[in-house]
């Protein structure tokens, strides 16, 4: 007995070090998300900072990339603009050199669970980086200070970072940085567009175009208002026909758009218009802005009041199960949810190459319902009809009223970019833990086969029954503890930048200088909900940073 005790255990240690590297960090993960979602959905960014910047918030290696981006971004949101921008730029730095190393992430998909491989980062969570930190640097140049803050060395010393003024020539700085960072950010989304011509996918982005046209109106100079003059038609004519109609926020029939994608270069824009593209109500609210913005920017005129509004967090990965069959002659039920996968064809070589005889007994016996299960991920995307308008009021005269128009809605842009890659993740990951399964089953019948021959020497008819019930009993848990293993290794990357907004807004209007009341109003079937006020005042030029 203690020979087939042996046989098993030592087929469950050929699994063990191969899969738990890969199994210990994916729960934690999701736990680290909840929380950090509860925090940021409360709007207390005070204990979401304290949060991210505990040494436990992702403390392995692989997650590095994501836990600058959401301690640079909550630093944002908490006000804390320069450690903000410290955060942001180590993000960045971090992302190329990942994104130069992106060959790993496919080698490590096909060894275990993807949530062990590097965090590289989407090509939108890649690009929104320059957003912020523009917007950062933007801040700063508005604010002129330095936040006080306390720093900690390797060895746990503690200095206190004093707050600072800064001069006009730190202002302008800043200002001249929040530009250049646009002008990199422009470099970045050209080379997405070389790389995937002809696929409807993440490679331009309407913020890029138009928060660097407002930034480019700051400086005021001929050849800045050229500049955003061409960004405002670039985002018009360029951005939101031929990409951002991919996105169920701007176009009724965006499925439509998707699927025919590749022949939309071949029709006329008259045919596209006619068959692809129905207009929401948010389309044609930035149509308007944007037609408003270049009579404004070609009469030599520019709006001074200017609104950056972000509301909400994009929506959650969540997991999804995946059904695979194993043996055609599975019994498992298949539910209308269920996302089946019939037979891989790599599995059956490998059942095969040890013949047949008692296998599909065994199979019967280790696999429940012939099937094995995994998880991927996903997002559940949606409509977002809600608007928002400004209103300004002053201390004489009508208030001054404006629409803040949606710029990205990142949920749809995350929930596209997903479905992009998954039905060749789909079938990949199911193949690669379909051949772990079928390893581990191949393993496990050997110790059957062996154990049976013990049997087959025993004269002792008693003896001889209780060790061929032995044998199967051993070598169906060594299956079972190994396919647990397996199965932790397939739960679903479910890391995301949680902190990024879900959706990112400006509005602007021209009003003369003086003390105003700003009200913004959330629109939503026609009724107005106050949902934030401020008492702002414009000279010369005024902005304001929000965070729904």
């Amino acid at each position: 007995m203690s020979k087939i005790r042996m046989l098993g255990l030592s087929v469950v240690m050929l699994f063990v070090a191969f899969i738990i590297s890969s199994c210990a960090s994916a729960g934690a993960n999701r736990a680290t998300r909840s929380q950090l979602l509860q925090n940021l959905n409360k709007r207390d960014f005070k204990s979401a900072e304290n949060f991210v910047n505990d040494a436990k918030f992702y403390p392995e290696e692989n997650s590095a990339l994501l836990k600058l981006l959401e301690r640079g971004t909550v630093q944002y949101l908490s006000g804390n603009y320069y450690q903000a921008l410290q955060t942001l730029e180590q993000a960045q730095k971090l992302s190329d050199e990942l994104f130069t190393k992106s060959i790993s992430k496919a080698i490590g998909a096909t060894i275990g669970s993807a949530s062990s491989d590097n965090y590289y980062g989407t090509r939108y969570e890649r690009s929104l980086i320059r957003f912020y930190e523009s917007l950062v640097h933007y801040n700063l140049y508005k604010t002129g200070k330095y936040e006080a803050y306390s720093q900690k060395d390797n060895e746990g010393k503690v200095t206190q970072i004093p707050a600072k003024t800064l001069s006009d020539n730190e202002k302008t700085t800043h200002l001249s940085q929040a530009r250049s960072i646009l002008l990199e950010w422009d470099t970045l989304l050209s080379s997405y567009n070389k790389e995937l011509a002809g696929k409807a996918v993440y490679k331009a982005d309407l913020v890029q175009k138009l928060y660097a046209a407002f930034v480019h109106e700051e400086f005021g100079t001929s050849g800045d208002r050229q500049i955003a003059l061409q960004l405002y038609k670039d985002a018009k004519d360029d951005v939101l026909l031929k990409y951002y109609n991919l996105y169920p926020n701007f176009n009724e029939k965006s499925n439509d758009f998707s699927k025919n994608f590749n022949n939309l270069s071949k029709m006329s824009l008259e045919k596209i218009k006619a068959d692809f593209i129905k207009p929401t109500a948010n389309a044609d609210d930035l149509n308007a802005f944007i037609d408003s913005k270049i009579a404004k920017l070609s009469g030599n005129n520019k709006d001074n009041f200017t609104v950056v509004l972000k509301d909400g967090f994009v929506a959650p990965k969540k997991a999804k199960k995946v059904i695979v069959a194993m043996i055609p002659s599975f019994t498992h039920k298949i539910e209308p949810d269920d996302i089946f996968i019939p037979v891989p064809p790599q599995v059956a070589p490998i059942l095969a190459a040890i013949g047949t005889g008692q296998l599909n007994e065994f199979l019967v016996w280790a696999l429940v319902g012939g099937i094995i299960e995994f998880e991927i991920p996903y997002i559940v995307d949606s409509v977002n009809l809600r608007s928002y308008k400004a209103s300004l009021t002053g201390k004489n005269g009508s208030p001054i009223d404006f629409p803040i128009v949606l710029l990205d809605p990142m949920t749809n842009i995350a929930a596209k970019e997903l479905n992009a890659t998954q039905t060749a993740d789909l079938i990949k990951s199911g193949a690669v833990l379909a051949a772990k399964h079928a390893a581990a089953l191949v393993a496990a019948y050997q110790v059957w086969q062996n154990a049976d021959k013990l049997a087959k020497n025993e004269s002792n008819a008693f003896k001889k029954k209780a060790l061929e019930t032995a044998a199967k009993t051993a070598a169906i848990a060594s299956y079972r503890a190994a396919s647990e293993l397996i199965n932790k290794s397939a739960m679903a990357d479910l890391r995301y930048w949680n902190s990024l907004a879900n959706n990112i807004r400006l509005g602007s209007a021209n009003v003369p200088d003086g003390t105003y009341k700003l009200t913004i109003y959330s629109v939503s079937n026609g009724a107005d909900s106050k949902v934030y006020e401020k008492e702002v005042t414009v000279k010369g030029s005024a902005f304001v940073d929000i965070n729904l």
